[in-house]
C-alpha cells in the first residue's frame, strides 16, 4: 500500500516536467521511441540500417514553423 502511494506521488510530481516540453522536444522523443522499438524488432544488418533511415526522416520532420 505504502508503494502505491508513494508511485502515485511520484507520477504526479514528474507531470508538470513532462508537459513542459517543447513541441520539437516530443517529436524528437517519439521519433527515440520508435527507433528503440523498430531494433527491437529487427535481427538484420539491413533491417537495423532501415530504423536508422526511418530515424532520420522522422528527426527531419521535427521542424517547428
Amino acid at each position: 500500500m505504502t508503494r502505491l502511494i508513494l508511485a502515485i506521488s511520484l507520477l504526479l510530481a514528474l507531470a508538470p516536467a513532462v508537459e513542459s516540453k517543447s513541441v520539437k522536444a516530443q517529436c524528437k522523443s517519439r521519433c527515440s521511441v520508435m527507433y528503440g522499438a523498430c531494433l527491437k524488432r529487427t535481427t538484420t544488418a539491413k533491417g537495423r540500417a532501415l530504423c536508422k533511415t526511418e530515424r532520420a526522416s522522422c528527426k527531419g520532420g521535427c521542424v517547428v514553423k
